[in-house]
């Protein structure tokens, strides 16, 4: 199998409708990966497993992310999904970003912003 648990992946499913998604389960039996749906031209099917073989589907290409309101909905993502070692991998990126950009002596400030939800987060 050339995937690995948590990659993300794109691809069609079975009843031609594209894909984004992380996979959740692998059954290397049949050759089929358990796909968690974040994007797709099927609204139905977001937010949902589904089983997809694995020829089906190709690795996304990686994005580097260097833009703070980026990584903050990313460290979201990381909290939804229980990803303990991305969240802290993302947290440390958004402090080390934060004394970058902090003026010589003082403090960084923070600033509110809306999420998808609509709610204040502050970074």
């Amino acid at each position: 199998m050339r995937f690995e648990m948590s990659d993300w992946v794109q691809g069609r499913a079975e009843n031609g409708e594209l894909i984004q998604g992380f996979i959740v389960a692998i059954h290397e039996a049949e050759a089929a990966l358990k796909v968690h749906v974040v994007q797709s031209d099927n609204e139905a099917v977001v937010g949902k497993g589904l089983m997809m073989r694995e020829q089906w589907l190709k690795d996304m290409p990686f994005a580097e992310t260097e833009d703070a309101g980026q990584i903050a909905d990313l460290v979201d993502l990381a909290l939804a999904t229980q990803d303990v070692a991305w969240f802290e991998e993302l947290s440390a990126r958004l402090k080390q970003g934060a004394r970058q950009d902090a003026p010589s002596g003082g403090r960084a400030g923070f600033r509110a912003t809306r999420n998808r939800l609509d709610l204040p987060r502050y970074q």
